[in-house]
Parts: C-alpha cells; structure tokens; sequence
C-alpha cells in the first residue's frame, strides 16, 4: 500500500514538474498555446490570454498520472532489494525527500497557475479554427 501512495504522488509531481513530455506546437496566424503531455496530452503550456493561466485538460491528466504510478511502482518494486537494502534509514530519507519534493512541485503548479478544467482535448484547434492547423510535436527531457 506504501509502495502505490509513494507511486501515485511522485507520478502528479513529474506530471505537473514536465520533467518527460511531448510539446505539440501549432503554426497560427496569432499566439497560440503549446499543448504538453506525455504521453497523453493534459495542459497547455501558456494561454493566449496570460501567462499563468492554462487549460488542464483531465483525461490526460488521468492517463499520464497512471501511466507514471505504473511506471513507478514496478521500478520500485524491481529495485527494492537490489539497492539501499541494508539501509532502512537511507530509504527513508529518499522515499521522504523525494515525496515532499512531488507534493511541493504539485501545489506550487496547481495554486500558481489559474487552470480551466476540460475533460478530454478533442483538437489542438479548440473549436477556434474551422481549417486544419500544422503542428509539430518535439519531445523534451528536463528542459
């Protein structure tokens, strides 16, 4: 049970963090927002309006936090008694340290920014442009 809290926590701090993600980027005759995601897509980078307001939208927030809790949960597993097995406290302080670092990154996301709750991102033209827009995808890794 300790091992899916720990997962669950850790996977909304790298969702909100953009640690791991897929930008989409859509060419428009005016600022438009980048769209992030991995590997679904669940916000958008900046709004056109300000730029501490966004659009989260909660299905791919939903897909990408069980995906990294997944991800998370059988690594620890698989590592669990392979490294810092003899040193209970060392675990300790890492788990610890590690889930307050995702609980700090998750509030500061959530509380900063001004999100628009959606439930799925049907388009990346959201219902604005009635032709096909050119988007391109680049994937970013600590960036």
């Amino acid at each position: 049970m300790k091992k899916a809290i720990l997962s669950i926590v850790v996977a909304v701090g790298i969702v909100f963090s953009n640690v791991i993600y897929f930008e989409y980027s859509c060419i428009t005759d005016e600022k438009w927002p980048k769209f992030r995601g991995f590997p679904f897509v669940q916000s958008t980078g900046e709004s056109w309006l300000f730029s501490m307001s966004g659009d989260l939208f909660l299905k791919g927030l939903f897909g990408n936090v069980f995906f990294w809790a997944l991800i998370i949960y059988f690594s620890v597993s698989l590592i669990k008694n392979w490294t810092l097995g003899k040193y209970n406290i060392a675990k300790w302080i890492v788990s610890i340290l590690i889930i307050l670092l995702a609980l700090f990154i998750t509030t500061i996301s959530i509380i900063a920014i001004d999100w628009r709750l959606n439930w799925n991102h049907d388009n990346f033209k959201l219902d604005y442009y009635k032709i096909e827009l050119d988007c391109e995808r680049s994937f970013h890794f600590f960036n």
